[in-house]
């Protein structure tokens, strides 16, 4: 029997995971609630119980809630909350780095998507060595009030309490984390220049190989189409399934460069959907305590289709590759050896 979910707040994010819901094994949506009408109308098209507030049946004891209301960007996390409980802040971010989640009788907020998106590639990196300290600058839209005048990069120096929220989650892994932030005159996701050192020399074969083998991290090339932000998106509206989602943080396999100890990348972030996967791993984890976290991950994962249309680009490449480079044949006659 599937778990019922109750999503408060029908916005961007609360649309998205409505959608991904539907498609785990073992949850459902059992309503929406907002007090808009205009997405009350708009969910009700979907097929969705639809509401101002939570009734009875939203109460259910085995119900959850996911209350996205105070989600308006990339900075606000979502909050989890068993049927009935009373929002218990402050509540320990949940991510891939943090899955105490399990032994929580409360409420869990789900770290925000730039959190998410750093502690998907420390979690990845970490496997083939001890991080110490990650420098990135992150390019993103500009603010309500700056959308109308803002027509050239400017530096963002007012954030720096947000950027010691993601130091504080993100410190089990690397000690010494500082984010800068430029705000430019485009309107999607949040672009991501990186630098990453470890305490010891690490390979770039076993970078690659741990980027494209971690969850919910794609590694892409600019010579498949993904030259861009905008080709990376356009690809995900064209992509059967995905209705113009990604999920997964993108990095360009050109970006990565490693030096001795040092790791360079570039990578995007949506922070509409990045935070979908873990929060329905946080619904998951409270209901099953005995589930691990990379147990609860492949069933969500398999679910939502995660990295699979973007490893069939590579291994389509690859295999174009094989067709076009054939062995050259030694000139003279064969079977014989030419001095």
């Amino acid at each position: 029997m599937k778990t019922p979910v109750v999503i408060l707040g029908y916005n961007r994010v609360g649309k998205r995971l409505a959608a991904a819901l539907q498609r785990q094994p073992d949850l459902r949506v059992a309503m929406v609630c907002d007090p808009d009408e205009r997405r009350l109308a708009e969910a009700r098209q979907k097929g969705w119980l639809a509401c101002e507030a939570p009734d009875s049946e939203a109460s259910q004891a085995d119900s959850w809630w996911v209350d996205c209301r105070r989600w308006s960007g990339p900075e606000e996390g979502i909050i989890v909350l068993p049927a009935g409980v009373k929002d218990g802040s402050p509540m320990a971010g949940f991510s891939l780095l943090n899955p105490s989640v399990k032994t929580q009788l409360g409420g869990i907020r789900v770290c925000p998507a730039n959190t998410l998106a750093y502690a998907r590639l420390f979690r990845a990196l970490s496997r083939i060595g001890s991080l110490h300290r990650c420098q990135a600058t992150v390019v993103e839209p500009p603010s309500p009030q700056q959308q109308e005048s803002l027509d050239a990069l400017q530096p963002i120096f007012d954030r720096i309490g947000e950027t010691e929220v993601m130091k504080q989650a993100l410190a089990s892994v690397v000690s010494d984390f500082h984010l800068c932030r430029v705000a430019a005159p485009y309107s999607r996701s949040r672009l991501h220049m990186v630098r990453l050192e470890f305490n010891a020399k690490v390979g770039g074969l076993d970078v690659r190989q741990a980027l494209e083998a971690a969850p919910r991290i794609v590694l892409g090339a600019a010579r498949d189409g993904f030259t861009g932000t905008a080709q990376v998106q356009e690809f995900c509206r064209d992509a059967e399934g995905r209705n113009g989602d990604r999920p997964e943080l993108f990095i360009w396999s050109e970006s990565v460069v490693v030096r001795g100890n040092r790791v360079h990348l570039v990578m995007d972030v949506d922070p509409d959907q990045t935070p979908i996967p873990e929060t329905i791993d946080a619904i998951r984890l409270s209901m099953h305590p005995n589930l691990t976290l990379d147990e609860s991950i492949v069933l969500t994962d398999r679910a939502l289709g995660l990295k699979l249309d973007f490893n069939w680009v590579a291994t389509r490449r690859i295999e174009t590759m094989s067709d076009e480079l054939q062995p050259v044949q030694p000139s003279g006659v064969a079977g014989t050896i030419q001095p």
